[in-house]
């Protein structure tokens, strides 16, 4: 089973991959070949298995609206961030995240079948 999966365009070329983010539980897509909404673009090394992109990935949710609760926590206002290097299938979490994964390294599990 592969760590990432194509992430093809309307045409059906691939122009990014998706991976089960095992920091923030949720998923990434990465764009690679066509840019997204901000005009980015990430270098790939084309290892399905060791996937390595470049540069750093940095997801940011939010601001959450007033009311807002995480764990019983009022988010109002707070931004989620998963920020990480994915360096040879490996996450590699940046302190700035806000989740309990920030800091540590922990390898991209298999994609999940959907459907």
């Amino acid at each position: 089973m592969s760590k990432i999966s194509p992430y093809r365009n309307d045409a059906g070329d691939v122009v990014g991959y998706i991976f089960d983010c095992p920091g923030c539980k949720s998923w990434h897509l990465v764009h690679t070949a066509e840019r997204n909404s901000l005009g980015a673009v990430w270098g790939f090394n084309g290892d399905m298995e060791r996937p390595t992109f470049t540069p750093s990935l940095n997801q940011r949710v939010g601001p959450f609206p007033q009311g807002a609760k995480r764990n019983g926590q009022d988010w109002s206002g707070k931004i989620d961030v998963c920020h990480l290097f994915v360096r040879d299938g490996m996450c590699q979490f940046l302190d700035d995240c806000t989740h309990e994964s920030a800091g540590q390294t922990l390898p991209l599990p298999d994609r999940k079948p959907y459907g």
